[in-house]
């Protein structure tokens, strides 16, 4: 059996840019958060100041039966640099959006050069809704991982960069 890799582990072999989601385990039993973890240079980071904007957008596209959920978050200023992409394929996981529906806050660890944490970052769950809303709404709707990711090949041809998403997308 393959050991799993963690979720730090992960976004240490992505470029400055990148960023993933993980359900991380605060009290190490029951209780659970979503959580985001953005790559970036360290020279960026340190450049936020003490107290830079975070934003999020979702959203929820059904296209040829799939769901698709792109959720964006932005660290501070608005500009293309500052927004970052990841995506919640809802039956890969169904305890995701469940999480996301009733956790109070979203945490975002920037994860510089060194591979560390350099800072994490939160603000209250603008997102509770949204994936309570989601969960509705894909209740009877199927699809494999494979139909995921042609479905969302298929979306991002409408956007060529992360930043015409995020304008596409309201703010959630």
């Amino acid at each position: 059996m393959t050991e799993q890799l963690s979720a730090l582990d992960l976004i240490r072999q992505r470029p400055a840019g990148s960023a993933i989601w993980s359900r991380e385990s605060l009290d190490r039993m029951e209780s659970w958060e979503i959580a985001w973890l953005v790559r970036e240079e360290s020279v960026r980071i340190a450049a936020l100041g003490e107290a830079p904007e975070i934003e999020f957008r979702a959203g929820l596209v059904i296209r040829s039966r799939v769901g698709l959920i792109p959720v964006l978050v932005r660290v501070g200023p608005e500009q293309q640099e500052s927004v970052y992409e990841t995506w919640i394929n809802h039956r890969a996981d169904l305890r995701t959006l469940e999480t996301l529906a009733e956790q109070p806050r979203l945490i975002v660890h920037l994860v510089g050069d060194a591979g560390d944490v350099d800072r994490s970052l939160s603000v209250s769950n603008s997102l509770a809704a949204f994936a309570a809303r989601a969960i509705d709404e894909l209740e009877h709707v199927h699809w494999s991982s494979p139909r995921f990711d042609a479905a969302r090949e298929d979306f991002l041809r409408g956007y060529p960069a992360v930043w015409n998403l995020w304008c596409g997308l309201r703010r959630s």
